[in-house]
């Protein structure tokens, strides 16, 4: 708990692949993963799911409003509770100047934004949940330095007690880490 694990190491060594199986989205073939001393492989979807939060390379997003993408977290989310998960992800600016705000609508995979909008609307949607670990893989990337360091402040800031296992390459993520495993 509250701990930050970072894993670099060369492209193709299995970063994300250690991610994926730490969130279950693939399944180990050998061996046993626990999260809190449980199997994770015996956590039912829905339970794990608010326990263990993804930010990944290319974010699931989909056809329809902003706001829809965000309440994937949070169903019960209000408008305020969205537009402070924008706020926290300094993307607020940007959906606040453009046509239709929070229920402007996005193409099949976030068409509209750019990659790095992309990422910080799925950190959005990471800060409406309180997880007890938190997966980033490359959650910087695609971003400009200045916006990079930005968006890491803040989601050190709001992330709390919560452990987080990231996927890194960047010098300004790695220092964040208590520990570095290189790959």
């Amino acid at each position: 708990q509250g701990e930050i694990v970072a894993i670099a190491g060369r492209s193709g060594c299995g970063k994300s692949t250690i991610a994926a199986l730490a969130a279950r989205l693939i399944h180990a073939r050998d061996g046993h993963i626990l999260l809190d001393g449980r199997l994770i492989e015996d956590e039912p979807e829905e339970a794990l799911r608010r326990v263990v939060t993804v930010i990944s390379q290319r974010p699931y997003l989909f056809n329809d409003t902003l706001a829809a993408n965000l309440r994937l977290a949070a169903p019960q989310a209000t408008d305020d509770d969205l537009w402070q998960a924008l706020e926290r992800s300094a993307l607020a600016a940007r959906i606040a100047a453009g046509k239709g705000g929070l229920y402007s609508v996005l193409g099949e995979g976030g068409l509209g934004l750019s990659g790095g909008e992309q990422r910080r609307l799925a950190l959005a949607r990471a800060f409406l949940t309180r997880p007890a670990l938190f997966v980033l893989d490359e959650m910087t990337e695609g971003l400009d330095d200045g916006t990079a360091g930005d968006v890491l402040d803040r989601f050190l800031e709001y992330r709390g007690t919560s452990a987080v296992l990231m996927i890194a390459h960047k010098r300004r993520e790695l220092k964040f880490a208590d520990r570095v495993l290189h790959l």
